[in-house]
């Protein structure tokens, strides 16, 4: 089991000290620029966030596939494109699922209905436009998001706006970031939205003559919403979750809204490495108050090697949540703990003030390897959190990715149950050519008939050819 406190320890107190001399004298970080937009494993190269892409590549993919999704088994026919042009790019698909045994329950029909049941199923047929990419001064990006984070991730920490098998989201995220400050904007779909961020940041210090040191000194104001987050959940007369076309029937709902002020200052900046302090302060609904006090380091070396790392500490009051748009929030925001995220946050019978430390460490070799880890913990129970993520775009002629999320658990032997656990792997091996093969699974989200929120397998086997140009 992993040891709860529920007061300060020895290591409490010493790690406090080690933030507050690691902040003080401010030897690690990377900039904040860099904390953008993961790579969702199993896009396509025009979809991946990185450095500069040669103008006019172009790749078309055609695969076929069997698999199996919840309780039944399909043959599956994917057509893809993706094009990049210097900054601009765009990707569509056209996905089929086509039932060939159809479990209990039974009488769905060929065509797996809840892949194009709403408008907005229809609108994941253009997956994604963007322009520019998340490390450079101008990015903004329509369609599918993946691991987008605001900030120093306090508050907007990996969010996927797509994590429901059954409900597509087209969302925007933008940033701007100049010399002398910027805004990132986030929003989880455009037909119609729920959740929205922003975060304005200025460097104020670049506005006078002084020392470039002091210029990159960073205040910044977010702002981060649910304006439709739900509270109470309608039931029948058998206490059961009402539900309508595969949708929970919010009873009532409220904004849960998260706004206050960061600080961060890049100290050190060498070729070698580079360092940020960071501190955030911030409110949920004006209940709630959490502080995050953090150093951010990243090392770069010949060859393209990095390695970045993150710690810091937080406290967070009774009806304060960290990371509340998280990875899995989609999900969350309907059943947390007890009940919905809002609700439980502001009226748990077991919340309470409750302070813990967050660790991050990624390691980036050029094009060919990623492979990162985010763990996290709190006092009391079911207050651990563990991300992490693997990416090798070309080793020969493989390519494999793994993303894997586990929330709110209490004892490391959890990480085998994959119950309420985000995982998305894929593997590609080339055959000859254009030919492939391929393996993918996906642990995801759908709606039981009674009501509930559970993950199922969603898996498949194939092949299929890819020409880039």
């Amino acid at each position: 089991m992993l040891h709860k406190r529920n007061s300060i320890s020895v290591f409490d107190a010493f790690f406090c000290g080690l933030m507050v001399l690691a902040w003080l004298s401010a030897i690690w970080t990377i900039p904040v620029s860099a904390y953008a937009e993961e790579n969702p494993p199993g896009k396509m190269p025009a979809d991946q966030p990185g450095g500069d892409t040669p103008q006019g590549i172009g790749e078309v993919d055609a695969a076929l596939g069997f698999g199996g999704i919840a309780e039944d088994y399909f043959v599956r026919l994917r057509l893809g494109a993706a094009f990049q042009f210097d900054k601009f790019g765009f990707g569509i698909q056209a996905p089929m699922n086509l039932r060939v045994k159809d479990n209990a329950p039974t009488g769905e029909g060929v065509l797996r209905n809840e892949d194009w049941d709403e408008f907005s199923d229809y609108l994941k047929i253009l997956r994604y436009v963007q322009y520019g990419f998340p490390s450079e001064p101008v990015y903004v990006r329509l369609g599918e998001l993946a691991g987008v984070s605001l900030g120093h991730q306090t508050v907007v920490d990996r969010y996927y706006n797509v994590v429901d098998i059954n409900h597509y989201k087209m969302g925007i995220r933008a940033t701007v970031d100049m010399d002398y400050g910027g805004v990132e904007v986030l929003l989880d779909h455009i037909a119609p939205p729920n959740l929205f961020g922003l975060r304005g940041f200025v460097r104020p210090l670049t506005f006078f003559e002084t020392d470039e040191i002091f210029k990159r000194f960073t205040v910044g104001l977010t702002f981060a919403a649910d304006f439709v987050a739900p509270t109470e959940l309608e039931t029948d007369a058998n206490n059961r979750l009402e539900t309508e076309n595969r949708h929970l029937i919010r009873d009532n709902s409220a904004v849960a809204a998260i706004y206050g002020l960061d600080m961060d200052w890049e100290v050190v900046r060498t070729e070698l490495f580079s360092v940020i302090p960071y501190f955030d302060v911030l409110f949920l609904n004006g209940a709630g108050v959490g502080t995050h006090l953090g150093t951010m380091l990243n090392f770069r070396f010949p060859d393209n090697f990095r390695i970045n790392s993150r710690l810091e500490w937080r406290f967070a009051s009774a009806h304060y949540q960290p990371n509340y748009f998280n990875s899995i929030y989609e999900i969350e925001r309907w059943s947390f703990l007890s009940g919905p995220k809002l609700d439980d946050v502001l009226n748990g019978a077991n919340r309470q003030s409750r302070h813990g430390a967050i660790g991050q460490l990624e390691f980036h070799l050029g094009n060919y390897l990623t492979v990162s880890g985010t763990y996290e913990d709190y006092q009391g129970a079911n207050n651990s959190n563990l991300t992490l993520r693997l990416d090798l775009p070309t080793i020969y002629v493989v390519r494999l990715s793994a993303y894997y999320a586990k929330r709110n658990f209490d004892s490391f032997s959890d990480l085998g149950n994959l119950d309420n656990t985000m995982l998305v792997t894929l593997a590609k091996v080339d055959v000859i050519g254009p030919v492939y093969v391929s393996a993918e699974y996906a642990r995801q989200w759908h709606l039981d008939d009674d009501g509930h929120y559970d993950t199922v397998n969603n898996w498949a086997i194939g092949a299929g050819v890819s020409f880039r140009f």
